[in-house]
């Protein structure tokens, strides 16, 4: 901005000089004393340079706060006014790789808001394994919570980790079923009833987090596989259901039709 700024003015530079110009040759041809010739210009000079200046503060004012508000948040510096919040809100939609996933929503941070029921299902339940002891503080605090690991049966994985190239898909499947049912041995009774362990003996067709789903601020994480390449390569999409409800649906349903179609081993 600053640049075009002075770019207008070297502009307006140049035009002066080719006016004086002028003048001066004006007052050769006709004789006239150049002074006099000025005075009579002067005043349209001034005049001209006052309009040139009111536009240019004008387009300043409104271009400005434009530009800055396209880049950053406010104005101070480019910093921010308003703390980053720790799940997305509205219509937002955000996407990230397995790494920045876990560095933005770590499941100590997201699954205590859950009031409701918590499903999750595919390869998340692996990480979630590592978390026995968080998931039997949440149903311990909250008694009505419920929550769900659903994934493949470890030795239906063997398929995957040949024709999809999912290198150790199957002994990592087979781990986080033994840290599941370590977690839930540990619990009491009432915990128990409200952890279900399901593995199916189908294909998963995505990965997915869910919270609360039948609440309207319903909160969800959802990510396909890439084909041929190792299955932590996944892109996660992370949204809410308020504002974007028929996306949540067809992932859920989805998921419903799944747990449906296939044959399930409960834990």
């Amino acid at each position: 901005m600053a640049s075009k700024l002075l770019s207008v003015l070297k502009g307006l530079g140049d035009v002066i000089g080719y006016l004086v110009d002028l003048l001066v040759l004006f007052d050769f041809l006709t004789r006239r004393d150049l002074l006099s010739v000025l005075s009579g210009y002067v005043g349209n000079i001034a005049i001209y340079l006052y309009d040139v200046i009111v536009i240019l503060c004008l387009a300043a004012a409104v271009t400005v706060p434009f530009y800055v508000g396209t880049k950053y948040k406010d104005w101070k510096g480019a910093k921010k006014l308003t703390k980053p919040t720790s799940k997305p809100t509205g219509t937002e939609m955000e996407a990230f790789d397995a790494s920045e996933l876990v560095a933005k929503y770590p499941w100590t941070k997201l699954l205590p808001d859950a009031k409701q029921d918590i499903v999750i299902f595919a390869v998340a339940c692996e990480s979630i394994s590592h978390y026995g002891d968080l998931l039997r503080q949440l149903l311990e605090t909250n008694k009505d919570l419920t929550i769900t690991c659903a994934f493949m049966e470890p030795y239906v994985t063997k398929t995957a980790e040949r024709e999809e190239g999912w290198t150790g898909a199957t002994a990592s499947a087979s781990a986080s079923l033994k840290r599941l049912e370590t977690a839930k041995e540990q619990m009491g009774e009432s915990e128990r009833n409200r952890f279900a362990i399901e593995a199916y003996e189908g294909p998963v067709p995505f990965n997915m987090v869910v919270l609360d789903h039948q609440t309207e601020n319903a909160y969800m994480q959802v990510g396909y596989y890439p084909r041929g390449i190792d299955q932590t390569h996944r892109i996660t999409n992370v949204f809410r259901k308020k504002g974007r409800e028929t996306l949540f649906r067809k992932y859920w349903n989805e998921y419903k039709a799944f747990c449906d179609e296939w044959a399930c081993s409960h834990y």
